[in-house]
């Protein structure tokens, strides 16, 4: 029971860091793409 209570308290903290980096990287990607827009309107207003 502690064996498996430890186990699963691993796997929810390697999820946990995971899911950060993930958002980190979704989150750098939309800060990109937002930056690229407001660029692209500056270039050519008619958009």
């Amino acid at each position: 029971m502690q064996l498996n209570l430890s186990d699963k308290a691993k796997n929810s903290s390697r999820l946990a860091s995971i899911g950060a980096r993930e958002t980190q990287r979704l989150a750098s990607i939309g800060a990109r793409r937002v930056l690229r827009r407001a660029l692209n309107k500056k270039r050519a207003p008619s958009f």
